[in-house]
């Protein structure tokens, strides 16, 4: 018995302990939330400011609520890098959580701002860029209440084996940002990918975009002249040309302003490099 409690003891002493730390001021210095400060509780705005990084470690929680948001000053950067079954949460706080619970995760004219194995949920828009060219991996956005990625005045991001679920677009690109987005999942939308022109020049690769209910691509805003959208070996579900177009809209004013090279086409579900631990976060509950 005195062995099995010896035992017990060593084991408690070696978790990693955790505790509710509450973020009520904004960061103004480099700092890191590491697994034992664990969940990190926000619930209004907080920005880095003066040039300050903010390193988020493996398996932390980020609890938002009260349509609080997580913003980045010009210069600042925030570097999520979790892990595989060690993802970085970004979450709604409250006991029972819906969409627009939270604002946004929001890097504004970043330097340097990765996110990798993280998971967004419940949030309005959920992550979204301005301005940065933040890189993107291994990412799952889920249950936002407009979209799931959002990105805005000149963002250039890269998107690579990230998903984004049950929302209503999975990415919204506004004028003058061309992400490159590869080996992405945009599924259980409305929209998987609203496009708004003019200057924007998405290229989008080796993707699943299907089984969005409103369509699979929205494109505005384009008035010439002739935009060519670079979206050449994808799954859409579908596997002709013309049943490709139907789930392409293209808004009447745009309209020969803008066309969508889908061909070739991929006629599956591309096999996906993804990690047993991401889709247990894609399809918990």
């Amino acid at each position: 018995m005195r062995l099995l409690l010896f035992l017990l003891a060593i084991f408690v002493l070696c978790v990693p302990a955790s505790a509710d730390t509450y973020v009520t001021e904004d960061i103004t210095t480099d700092t890191t939330w590491d697994l034992a400060g664990s969940p990190y509780i926000i619930e209004s705005i907080i920005y880095l400011q003066s040039a300050s990084t903010l390193t988020i470690d493996p398996g932390v929680t980020v609890e938002l609520s009260n349509g609080s948001s997580l913003h980045t000053n010009s210069g600042c950067s925030i570097v999520a890098v979790g892990a595989e079954g060690s993802e970085i949460l970004f979450t709604s706080g409250r006991e029972t959580p819906g969409p627009n619970d939270w604002f946004a995760v929001t890097v504004a004219s970043s330097p340097a701002s990765v996110f990798a194995h993280c998971v967004f949920e419940y949030g309005r828009y959920n992550l979204s860029a301005l301005a940065s060219d933040v890189s993107l991996s291994f990412c799952t956005s889920r249950y936002a209440e407009y979209t799931g990625f959002m990105f805005q005045s000149n963002a250039n991001p890269t998107m690579t084996s990230c998903s984004s679920i049950f929302t209503e677009d999975g990415v919204r690109i506004y004028p003058g940002c061309s992400p490159v987005i590869t080996g992405c999942s945009f599924t259980d939308n409305n929209q998987g990918i609203r496009i708004q022109g003019p200057a924007s020049y998405p290229v989008i690769h080796d993707c699943n975009i299907y089984n969005n209910s409103w369509n699979n691509m929205y494109i505005v805003g384009y008035e010439g002249p002739l935009v060519t959208i670079d979206a050449e070996n994808n799954w859409w579900g579908v596997d002709t040309a013309p049943e490709i177009e139907a789930t392409i809209d293209i808004d009447a004013e745009s309209v020969g302003n803008v066309e969508v090279n889908f061909d070739p086409w991929l006629h599956e579900v591309p096999v996906e490099t993804t990690s047993w631990g991401r889709l247990k976060a894609m399809f918990a509950e």
